[in-house]
């Protein structure tokens, strides 16, 4: 199902059970409540999946440095079913990066190449909306308090295009030299055709939220995840000779990098009315 479908789909829903909500409210007679987050998470597992000399951990100075903290932001609007009980739809964006592996085999019509690459970090962004589920003990009034949300979500991740450092020594069939290749990004990978990597987000979170005034919470948690890869569904189109890497690379790279991607500490303000 396309994103846009979910998002019409979870939409109809909600206003369907606004009328049913009127005799079920929730914190100061609440019906709806709309949460606003930033999500950071330490890519240990990755790193250490990713701990070995055939990837390249380097920073815009080709620096050798791993990523430290990833991070990204979410909306969500909440409609209050009963007191304890709440339907909810999310969308956000995620920010990260992926390790590139340092060897590249490229054939073209003019010869074969081996190329040793030392390669800044690509950064990853990802779309994603989720409808999920939020509920708490039987006396509770949402959102107020201590909460557990449940969510299935629909993700698209691309490479940001800008400026990346890289130094490039190959070996082809007619010459070896080292040098540094000033239009290397541009042969690199083809930023303006690529396809995006689609996945999905099975998700439980453990939140609370505090109260600071009568409309107005202090939300904090943790986030559990479990990102599929949706390869079925990527769109991935054939490489282009003249790039060094291809779509299918890519999606492969961006796929393993949300894999590992398992727990997301989340702060932020709840709005209740």
């Amino acid at each position: 199902m396309k994103m846009k479908n979910i998002l019409v789909l979870v939409v109809c829903i909600l206003f369907v059970l606004k009328g049913n909500s009127q005799s079920n409210r929730g914190y100061y007679n609440s019906k709806f409540y709309i949460s606003l987050d930033a999500l950071v998470n330490a890519p240990i597992l990755y790193n250490f999946r990713s701990n070995s000399d055939t990837y390249s951990k380097y920073d815009k100075n080709l620096n050798q440095k791993a990523d430290k903290i990833n991070y990204g932001f979410r909306a969500s609007l909440g409609v209050i079913l009963k007191r304890n009980f709440a339907l909810c739809l999310e969308g956000g964006v995620d920010f990260g990066n992926i390790y590139l592996e340092n060897s590249i085999y490229h054939q073209d019509s003019i010869s074969n190449q081996y190329l040793n690459v030392l390669h800044e970090k690509l950064d990853i962004q990802t779309y994603s909306i989720m409808p999920k589920i939020e509920f708490s003990v039987k006396n509770s009034l949402l959102p107020l308090g201590l909460s557990h949300q449940f969510g299935i979500g629909f993700n698209r991740s691309t490479l940001i295009d800008h400026d990346y450092s890289s130094i490039v020594t190959y070996n082809s069939s007619f010459d070896y030299s080292e040098i540094l290749m000033l239009d290397f990004n541009k042969k690199y990978f083809d930023f303006s055709n690529q396809s995006s990597t689609k996945s999905y987000t099975i998700m439980y979170a453990l939140n609370m939220k505090s109260a600071l005034s009568k409309s107005l919470l202090l939300n904090f948690g943790f986030r559990y995840t479990l990102n599929l890869n949706s390869s079925g569904f990527n769109s991935i189109v054939n490489s282009n000779s003249q790039f060094y890497l291809s779509q299918q690379d890519v999606s492969e790279l961006i796929n393993k990098q949300r894999l590992y991607n398992l727990i997301n500490f989340n702060l932020g303000l709840t709005y209740a009315f």
